[in-house]
């Protein structure tokens, strides 16, 4: 503790003890040895006994190796993932545009075709059902667009099916076809999905791959 004292010259209250601020070794607001002594002046940092955590640049280089690795081994696989995803989603459309017509076809009791199209407005545009395909009643009005196919895929048909698929107020195809009727939808790798449409005009998509 400082020793304080109280005298009184020319008229003004000082205490001897006081240490002012300025001209001290260890500039701190308080006693002339403070215990908590600031930054200022000390040849130490700040912060003390502190392990500093990081990384080494070998360690980084390991790093980035190993996971070059690792994505180079996962990639092929990724891609495998994509491309039969696209091929699902793809015959996945074509069976609810196919559904859609059937459905369209009893609810209103009148043919409601299926068809491809490369310009989403009119029937036979395009070569093959790849190019895109629309659903459209008897006065050609659309009621469905499905645009070209992605990712390069190709499509087969039999001959029945190779250009429409009609349906009737009942729900059957028209004409009525003598066998099952195939649409297969295939990638580069010679994968792919098949669509079968059976003489009542069900479709559905085969458990058997089909030949690309």
């Amino acid at each position: 503790m400082a020793f304080v004292s109280q005298s009184v010259r020319n008229g003004a209250e000082t205490r001897r003890g006081d240490v002012p601020f300025i001209g001290l070794l260890l500039p701190f607001v308080g006693p002339i040895a403070s215990r908590i002594r600031p930054l200022i002046g000390e040849t130490r940092p700040f912060i003390l006994n502190r392990t500093v955590f990081g990384f080494t640049l070998v360690e980084l280089i390991i790093t980035l190796v190993i996971a070059g690795i690792l994505l180079a081994l996962a990639a092929p696989n990724f891609s495998g993932f994509v491309k039969n995803n696209r091929l699902s989603s793809q015959a996945n459309g074509f069976m609810a545009d196919v559904a859609l017509a059937r459905s369209e076809a009893v609810k209103r009791g009148a043919n409601i075709t299926i068809c491809r199209s490369g310009n989403g407005t009119d029937c036979f545009i395009g070569t093959t059902w790849k190019d895109g395909w629309i659903v459209v009643d008897e006065a050609n009005n659309v009621l469905r667009v499905h645009e070209k196919l992605t990712g390069k895929n190709t499509t087969i048909a039999s001959p029945a099916v190779a250009d429409s698929i009609v349906y009737d107020g009942s729900g059957l195809m028209t004409p009525t076809p003598a066998a099952v009727e195939t649409i297969s939808i295939c990638d580069d790798r010679d994968q792919g999905r098949l669509i079968e449409i059976a003489i009542t005009g069900r479709a559905q998509i085969s458990k058997t791959p089909p030949s690309c």
